[in-house]
């Protein structure tokens, strides 16, 4: 059955909803109105903005108790750019630090943390595609913001959602696939793994696993003409999405206290540690040239089987209490026995 009741007439192609987590309250745009539904079973639809805005409305997005809308208007106007519906009232909240003539292309609550004010924001013009200036975060209702771009490079930037766990974290759909940033955006690399070569991401979403362990979530990515791809996203997890960044032992320029070994990322805590072999372990985390990444760590490490005829060694797992996990000059972590 139809649920528009209360919906003006508009032109708009596609109505995007905008579903609260926690709250059977979907929220639902056209291009001059934001709209509310105070129960799903109710088919009338209220106003959230009784008049017109300046300009049409590009996007709209809620925290996960529906207490702030996020509203992008279709317009380059410096103070014109954004409003915010918080504690019942429109605020004008056009981020100064991204410079006039610029568009905003998404403002996405945290998955998790969005209702306490942790944003993101990326501005998708293609004039921005130079360097610096495309992916912002903010932890005050995007009253103020701060350039996480870091060395991210030519991008045009398309959509962008926090990892659920790890603040660190950040995932940003481009109009030639995916990047991520580990550190905060000092460093971003590419996450495509299993996407085409030069997709067009156009959406990013972070749902719970409900068949995972704790923690574990799915990364959905709507691309344009590609169909939709995920892949798991877990917490706590080090290293990159899709290789581009590599744990290793023994490899590179070797620690001299190393061994030949290599260590994957997984965030099962379960088995053995080396504390229980008697054993001291070094991680370095590298880029995809073999570079060490300064002041990445990882926090939990798994030393991946080798075969050895058919007799398997089992997994030995590194929990978060066994190790330090500063690193040295080399970009180094020593996971001690305790």
């Amino acid at each position: 059955s139809e649920v528009e009741d209360g919906i003006d007439a508009n032109g708009q192609w596609y109505s995007p909803v905008r579903w609260p987590g926690f709250l059977d309250k979907p929220f639902s745009s056209t291009e001059d109105h934001v709209y509310f539904n105070h129960d799903v079973g109710n088919e009338s639809w209220r106003k959230l903005n009784v008049a017109t805005f300046d300009f049409g409305i590009l996007d709209m997005t809620v925290d996960r108790l529906g207490e702030a809308v996020y509203v992008i208007l279709n317009t380059g106007d410096l103070g014109e750019r954004v409003r915010v519906w918080q504690d019942g009232v429109w605020h004008d909240r056009d981020p100064a630090i991204v410079p006039d003539n610029k568009r905003i292309g998404k403002i996405r609550p945290h998955p998790t943390t969005g209702l306490h004010g942790d944003l993101h924001m990326v501005v998708s013009d293609a004039s921005a595609a130079g360097s610096g200036g495309k992916i912002f975060s903010s932890d005050d209702f995007g009253v103020t913001w701060t350039d996480i771009s870091g060395d991210v490079g030519p991008i045009v930037a398309n959509d962008v959602i926090g990892h659920p766990t790890d603040p660190n974290q950040v995932y940003v759909a481009t109009s030639r696939g995916m990047v991520w940033t580990p550190n905060g955006g000092t460093n971003w690399f590419d996450a495509n793994t299993g996407i085409p070569d030069a997709t067009v991401i156009r959406d990013i979403y972070v749902v719970p696993d409900p068949l995972g362990g704790p923690g574990d979530h799915w990364l959905y990515a709507g691309t344009f003409s590609n169909g939709i791809f995920r892949r798991r996203i877990t917490a706590g997890t080090p290293g990159a999405p899709d290789g581009g960044v590599s744990i290793a032992i023994g490899s590179g320029e070797a620690h001299p206290d190393s061994v030949d070994v290599i260590m994957l990322a997984h965030p099962d805590g379960s088995g053995e540690t080396p504390g229980d072999l008697d054993a001291s372990i070094l991680v370095q985390i590298l880029d995809a040239a073999s570079v060490p990444i300064p002041g990445v760590a990882a926090d939990r490490i798994t030393l991946h089987p080798v075969l050895s005829g058919a007799i398997e060694c089992g997994y030995f797992a590194v929990p978060d209490v066994t190790a330090d996990y500063a690193t040295d000059a080399g970009g180094w972590t020593r996971f001690r026995n305790l």
